[in-house]
């Protein structure tokens, strides 16, 4: 974080820091280093490399653990059988509605469609497949 705070101040001042032309004797210490760090070649690029360094073994390891709770809920929801028995009876559910068109023998479905079981009703009573 404070290598960002570098170089937003280095950004803000390039200007002034470039054509500064006087006394260094009369600098500040922080003064004098934004001179020097600027005057460096590709500094910028130097301080976007080490920000990027010093965040990416915790930008991995959130991916990681994003990536293994991803693949163990897969696992979970593949070995779940009453899920698989929901799902299954909403696709023979669906082929038999669209019986006769070329929807009627699907393989399976998006899981956007499930919002629209709310919209199928019961005759007699009035109530949703879900």
């Amino acid at each position: 974080m404070k290598l960002k705070n570098i170089l937003t101040v280095c950004e803000d001042s390039k200007k002034q820091i470039l054509e500064f032309e006087g006394d260094m004797e009369n600098l500040d210490d922080i003064e004098e280093f934004a001179i020097w760090l600027y005057r460096f070649p590709f500094i910028k690029e130097l301080i976007e490399s080490l920000i990027f360094v010093t965040g990416y073994e915790q930008e991995v390891g959130g991916l990681l653990k994003s990536i293994e709770l991803l693949e163990n809920t897969g696992s979970k929801v593949k070995q779940c059988e009453k899920l698989n028995r929901v799902i299954n009876l909403i696709l023979r559910i669906g082929n038999y509605l669209n019986q006769g068109t070329a929807k009627g023998k699907a393989f399976g479905f998006k899981l956007s469609c499930l919002s629209s079981l709310r919209e199928f009703k019961s005759k007699q009573n009035g109530k949703s497949l879900l």
